[in-house]
């Protein structure tokens, strides 16, 4: 039956079927994303030939309904704080996220399809490293942060950082594909084991790679505080030992009566005055205070996307518009001898290549502050919470969350949650965190998949241009039917 004539409804299902996994992936394990671009590519094959009148449209259509329905899914909480800011977020990810899609066919129709699906990992890392890179809110919808439940799973993110994880989503994504999809008994054979291979690889790593880590045995004594309030009052009790190192406090009022003791303290701040506005940590010992201030925003939380439509970020809880101050460089403070924390506010917590700067400044704990008038739910804070275990493996630091109504703990450097407080509940908590002084390859080198896939995306896409323009033909084939 000519793809023309095929019912509307079965590329229907296919988007509906993606949105659902792609959905299921974040909410409830990393597992169903293996599978979360299978329909997708189908509806790509179901238009593939040239001569069907529309194809590319429904191509397109049919598949950015897709991502546009699963972005609504995850994203759902959001409709509480602005339904059309919400509507526009997910309608501009969707359509970041066709743009691999789309130079996925023209790559595949101008070369063949081996190169073509090699060439849709590249442009999704791509995307992806743009994320990263860039004040987009949609940076924590990258692949590999789904795993963020699970990171026994990815122990080997300190080699790769998430785009590891997002590589090894996508590759089993296309080899289960083409084992479903291929002519050949015998690639369906060959596709079928490397899927295999592929998953059971990451297992493998992790465990090797956790099975021989040891925790360095210097510790360091460390207490937070989590008010559960807006308001001035009296901070919950806690026995803090005289000798604690560090005592943390979120960005919170003026305290009623006396801090506890301990030799250190650090606390965030921030301070919004007329049109300026500033996020900062204030790291006391004795007398002496020094102060770091926050240097990434997020997009249409903190910063306005679209001056010509909003006058302030559509999310924001201010009414009156602000600029933020900012510094270039991260600050790393010493707290004894030679052993450092640093200081991560707010949205600076969501790129592993922007801790990395803390790390190249010997940052030796890592102190997350979350931005608590992020939380229009607890999903948020819940969210951050559990991706600082993902950034603990890339950077081998031990991670304190300290968050003044959300969800405060601690996080060791394999990224075992060693406590964590109950949500918008008054707690305080001490604990001894062990001490990281080896960098890991990820924290010297960052983001280099994202690096790597830009520069192959481009050279690939540039030789399917000059050979759809010289009549070249490829001797490579995937054999699909």
């Amino acid at each position: 039956m000519d793809n023309q004539q095929k019912p509307l409804y079965i590329p229907l299902l296919l988007s509906i079927s993606s949105a659902v996994l792609l959905w299921l992936g974040w909410v409830a394990g990393g597992f169903f994303l293996f599978v979360a671009f299978l329909p997708l590519f189908e509806i790509e094959v179901l238009y593939r030939t040239s001569q069907v009148r529309n194809g590319k449209w429904h191509f397109w259509g049919f598949t950015f309904l897709g991502l546009w329905l699963g972005n609504l899914l995850l994203f759902s909480w959001l409709f509480a704080a602005s339904v059309l800011a919400t509507l526009m977020l997910t309608f501009l990810n969707a359509l970041l996220m066709l743009i691999p899609f789309m130079l996925f066919r023209i790559t595949k129709n101008s070369i063949d399809d081996a190169y073509g699906y090699f060439s849709f990992v590249l442009y999704w890392l791509a995307l992806e490293y743009l994320q990263l890179h860039s004040p987009l809110a949609t940076s924590a919808l990258v692949l590999g942060n789904a795993f963020a439940t699970l990171p026994n799973w990815v122990q080997w993110y300190e080699f790769t950082g998430v785009l590891g994880g997002s590589l090894w989503i996508l590759s089993i994504n296309i080899l289960l594909y083409l084992a479903i999809r291929s002519y050949y008994p015998i690639n369906q054979r060959i596709f079928s084991i490397y899927a295999l291979v592929t998953f059971f690889i990451g297992f493998l790593a992790s465990w090797m790679i956790s099975s021989q880590y040891k925790q360095p045995s210097e510790q360091v004594n460390v207490a937070f505080i989590q008010p559960a309030s807006e308001e001035s009052k009296a901070l919950p009790n806690l026995a803090i030992p005289a000798q604690t190192d560090l005592l943390i406090l979120p960005d919170m009022p003026e305290v009623e009566g006396k801090l506890p003791t301990a030799k250190a303290y650090l606390q965030a701040k921030t301070y919004l005055e007329k049109q300026e506005a500033k996020r900062e940590a204030l790291f006391v010992v004795g007398d002496s205070t020094q102060s770091y201030l926050q240097s990434r925003f997020l997009l249409g939380v903190e910063v306005t996307p679209l001056p010509l439509v909003f006058d302030r970020p559509p999310f924001s809880i201010w009414d009156n518009p602000h600029s933020w101050q900012s510094q270039i460089n991260q600050t790393a403070f010493t707290l004894k001898d030679s052993l450092k924390v640093a200081p991560v506010l707010g949205y600076e917590a969501f790129s592993g290549d922007y801790l990395g700067n803390f790390i190249d400044n010997k940052a030796n704990i890592l102190i997350f502050f979350p931005q608590d008038s992020w939380g229009f739910s607890g999903i948020l804070s819940k969210m951050y919470f559990q991706y600082a275990c993902l950034r603990a493996i890339e950077q081998r630091r031990a991670i304190v969350v300290a968050s003044n109504k959300g969800v405060s703990g601690f996080i060791s450097s394999e990224g075992e949650v060693i406590m964590k407080s109950n949500y918008q509940l008054p707690e305080a908590h001490q604990e001894s965190l062990a001490v990281e002084r080896i960098d890991t390859v990820y924290s010297q080198q960052g983001d280099y998949l994202g690096r790597l896939a830009w520069f192959l995306a481009v050279a690939l896409f540039l030789t399917g241009v000059v050979k759809r323009k010289t009549g070249g033909k490829s001797v490579i084939k995937a054999g699909l039917k």
